[in-house]
């Protein structure tokens, strides 16, 4: 069952799902050795890592097994990270949500609003 993509705002930040033009920001944020020691991405984290995401967060909308976003800042335009429901149990009516969000951005209240948006 494909879900419904949708784009979620605060006024602050907006999840929108990752596109192919993301690659270079998604890479660059998951330089940090802390977004690997503190969630399930590889390290060390190559392109291609954030290629084979965006393109797995596509074919998982289409078949409506995880929602994944990009958050963005909405007055910069700038993504500064990631949050995605990465197990959806319909049956259950539960999911699992992941998130990172870059080093630059910690500390501002992005990943509480991003939940919030999220759930």
């Amino acid at each position: 069952m494909q879900l419904s993509v949708t784009v979620l705002d605060d006024g602050v930040i907006r999840l929108r799902p990752p596109e192919p033009g993301d690659v270079g920001a998604v890479f660059s944020y998951c330089q940090d050795p802390e977004a690997a020691r503190f969630t399930t991405i590889p390290w060390p984290y190559e392109r291609h890592h954030a290629v084979e995401w965006i393109e797995e967060s596509q074919r998982c909308w289409a078949n409506g097994v995880r929602a994944s976003f990009v958050v963005v800042d909405v007055s910069t335009g700038e993504l500064v990270g990631s949050i995605g429901l990465v197990r959806l149990d319909r049956d259950e009516d539960v999911a699992e949500v992941g998130y990172l969000v870059k080093r630059e951005a910690r500390g501002r209240g992005i990943a509480p609003r991003a939940l919030s948006l999220v759930t």
